[in-house]
């Protein structure tokens, strides 16, 4: 007995519906463009936070040597980050990453590891070498005397 094949009946596809799905499009592209702005501003600030050529530009520097899986090295940051509005007029705050080529230089020209702040004088010299977890009382004590 031959067997007789099952043949789909051709599906026919409905119009879209822009009222429908209109809105659903609208909110994917709105939500692209807030991930997208996202991404280049969080690069953008990445890449000032780590410019440290300005140091030595007639405002004294701070630089955290920073890994960034190091939970040590963002505690150390967010203490940093709760004294910096008290600072920034005077002080420029910068990140040396080692797990960036550039910053693991930098760390080896200073001879420090990770969780460690460089303070640098207006002029670029380096004055101070704080190394470890500080507390924010400790930091603000130390950026004091930059001023």
């Amino acid at each position: 007995m031959a067997r007789k094949h099952k043949t789909k009946k051709n599906a026919q596809t409905k119009p879209f519906n822009w009222k429908k799905n209109g809105k659903w499009l609208a909110i994917g592209g709105l939500l692209l463009i807030v991930v997208g702005y996202f991404f280049v501003h969080n690069e953008n600030q990445s890449r000032f936070e780590h410019d440290l050529s300005v140091i030595g530009n007639g405002k004294a520097t701070v630089v955290q040597i920073h890994d960034p899986g190091c939970q040590l090295c963002r505690r150390l940051q967010a203490n940093i980050n709760q004294v910096k509005p008290d600072f920034q007029d005077n002080i420029q705050f910068k990140t040396a990453n080692i797990k960036t080529s550039k910053g693991a230089e930098f760390a080896a020209k200073y001879n420090v590891p990770h969780v460690t702040l460089l303070i640098f004088n207006k002029n670029g010299r380096h004055i101070n070498t704080l190394r470890g977890v500080q507390q924010k009382e400790q930091i603000a004590q130390v950026l004091s005397n930059l001023r």
